[in-house]
């Protein structure tokens, strides 16, 4: 369905949405024998869904018509509940001549209506007549009419990527103000953060050739629990889309291992700068654990989607550990959703507070959206 809504579609997008259908039906029997295909009254063995059989001729109609995000039902699907069901109830509930009384009633409402319209252009005493006129025909709906909330665009006073493609957004405010090292290692249960600044300090220098004398053991920093995350449309580079919270919160009462996001990154390499500090530290940085990729989509054609790790590293006590890093922010590219690999049996104390934190193994969701499915279908194949 995500491929056969692409705004622009090509020979090849064809062919994938093809080839995705094909795929569904070879594997649509492991959906029923793990009885996952539920209705209202239980487990159903059939796939008769009215849009799975329209799939069998998107490709046709695209191909003699265009796209099909312009043959979108959901104005005709309202319609049929305002024009048809609602109706129904103030009628004589006979189907000899049920489409008849519809009109009758349809036409006097239109009458009135257009009667209201002409009175209320007649009076002009309204600020706003297309409000003024909804508030008559509908009273009740009058309070939820209102236009799409706007998308602030970051990209004009925020932090951008080295590349312009992603924008960045952090409060005036912290969340924390004045914390050494030690204390963020304490209250976000870092074990290694102290350290991993410490090489991102000493390998940034040699990278670049910056020097300084500033000491960061004696210095403090401010934190943050959440950042906004901003790019443009996969599929129209020129849309803005809305930014996303990517969020990193210590452990509390309610998420007792924290609650931290999932990102793709792109780490680079900053230029040199003439100001006190380097440059690789005169912008916001982030604490991150990594994953590793372990198989990709075509190693499980029935998921089709990647499998990461968490990587592992040894301490300076020789503990097996978590391996972490500080990275600057703006190498964060994307926002990704992990699905845990929970195996045969899910334990009975995992809960959605604590399953990111508890296994080892995820799936990268590649379903999420529609933007996500396009993103790792193209740069990703």
């Amino acid at each position: 369905i995500y491929l056969s809504q692409n705004p622009v579609h090509s020979p090849d997008s064809l062919q994938s949405m093809a080839q995705a259908l094909s795929d569904f039906h070879v594997f649509k029997d492991a959906i029923v024998n793990a009885e996952a295909r539920r209705g209202k009254k239980g487990v159903k063995e059939d796939f008769f869904i009215p849009k799975l059989e329209l799939l069998q001729s998107f490709g046709g109609t695209v191909e003699r018509l265009g796209t099909l995000m312009q043959f979108l039902a959901d104005m005709t699907e309202h319609l049929l509940i305002t024009h048809c069901k609602h109706l129904f109830g103030r009628t004589n509930r006979r189907s000899t001549d049920f489409t008849e009384q519809c009109v009758r009633i349809l036409n006097r409402q239109e009458s009135m209506e257009l009667f209201n319209l002409y009175a209320l252009f007649y009076s002009l005493t309204t600020v706003n007549p297309a409000l003024s006129w909804v508030s008559r025909v509908l009273p009740d709906e009058a309070h939820s009419v209102h236009g799409p909330r706007p998308v602030q665009n970051h990209f004009l006073k925020g932090i951008l990527s080295g590349d312009a493609h992603t924008a960045f957004h952090l409060t005036s405010t912290p969340d924390f103000k004045a914390l050494t090292p030690i204390a963020i290692e304490t209250k976000y249960s870092l074990v290694n953060f102290n350290r991993t600044l410490s090489q991102f300090i000493n390998q940034l220098s040699l990278l670049t050739g910056e020097h300084t004398c500033w000491d960061y053991k004696y210095r403090r920093f401010c934190a943050w629990n959440k950042f906004r995350l901003q790019l443009h449309s996969a599929f129209q580079p020129q849309v803005i889309m809305p930014s996303r919270v990517i969020q990193a919160y210590p452990p509390s009462d309610a998420f007792p291992l924290g609650n931290c996001d999932a990102v793709l990154i792109n780490p680079k390499i900053p230029g040199t700068s003439d100001l006190v500090l380097p440059m690789f530290l005169s912008g916001p940085l982030l604490y991150v654990q990594f994953f590793h990729f372990v198989a990709n989509p075509s190693d499980h054609p029935e998921l089709a989607m990647w499998t990461v790790e968490r990587t592992y590293t040894m301490d300076q006590h020789g503990r097996r550990c978590r391996c972490g890093g500080v990275i600057s922010l703006t190498d964060v590219t994307h926002a990704v959703e992990l699905i845990p690999e929970y195996g045969n049996k899910v334990d009975a104390k995992i809960s959605s507070a604590t399953c990111l934190e508890s296994y080892d193994r995820f799936f990268l969701n590649s379903f999420a959206d529609k933007e996500s499915y396009h993103t790792f279908s193209t740069e990703f194949a």
